[in-house]
């Protein structure tokens, strides 16, 4: 089955070479679907079936179910198929190890934000572990991304869903980003790390850098 982290709808077609029974010709788990469209299809690969959809409501905690549905023609006649799938509410969890800039990295507290200050012309190099290991073992749905991300200003919001500002690592307990700041302006910024679980389920954790040219001069 699949797994989810909201409410789903399951969308299907049935057709009878006669007809449909005329009371409840689809139902799951003993009662009327959601919706069913009493007038068939008229054209294309599914005409004269008749479209029907269920809906599934979000539980109050991670679960695994199944739900069976029906259709039933006008004789009586009935055929079913069951459909299994999983909440999986829990987010992943991930988190950064260490920061490195070739030996560089002085970590400071200015007004309760802490920073780590950088060489950008030295690379830096961040490790951190990541996992699906929040709640019950069985709802779990697995570690399904790992994505990074350098965002210009100091505790910089975490970047929309399908920014182009994001780049892809390979989702495993461990990883590892070795980027370089080269091209980046003198100047503030904040990292961000975020892990996807296979539901969809997000955590993120980021950590404010300031990357500089060189140290001051007498």
């Amino acid at each position: 089955g699949k797994y989810y982290k909201d409410a789903f709808t399951v969308e299907g077609k049935a057709k009878d070479s006669y007809a449909m029974a005329d009371t409840n010709p689809v139902t799951c788990d003993g009662s009327a679907v959601s919706s069913y469209v009493s007038s068939p299809d008229t054209g294309g690969d599914y005409a004269g079936y008749h479209s029907w959809s269920q809906s599934v409501g979000k539980p109050g905690a991670s679960t695994s179910a199944a739900k069976t549905v029906t259709a039933t023609d006008k004789f009586g006649r009935t055929t079913s198929k069951t459909f299994t799938y999983t909440f999986d509410l829990d987010a992943p969890v991930t988190a950064i190890s260490a920061i490195d800039n070739n030996g560089n990295g002085n970590t400071i507290s200015e007004s309760g934000i802490t920073t780590t200050y950088f060489n950008k012309n030295n690379k830096l190099v961040v490790t951190g572990t990541a996992g699906d290991t929040a709640g019950t073992a069985q709802y779990q749905s697995g570690l399904a991304g790992i994505q990074w991300a350098i965002v210009s200003g100091q505790g910089a919001s975490i970047p929309a869903g399908g920014s182009s500002d994001w780049a892809a690592l390979t989702a495993s307990a461990s990883w590892t980003i070795n980027t370089d700041l080269s091209e980046k302006s003198d100047g503030a910024y904040t990292l961000w790390i975020k892990a996807t679980d296979g539901a969809g389920n997000e955590t993120a954790v980021s950590r404010n850098i300031y990357a500089i040219s060189s140290a001051p001069s007498l």
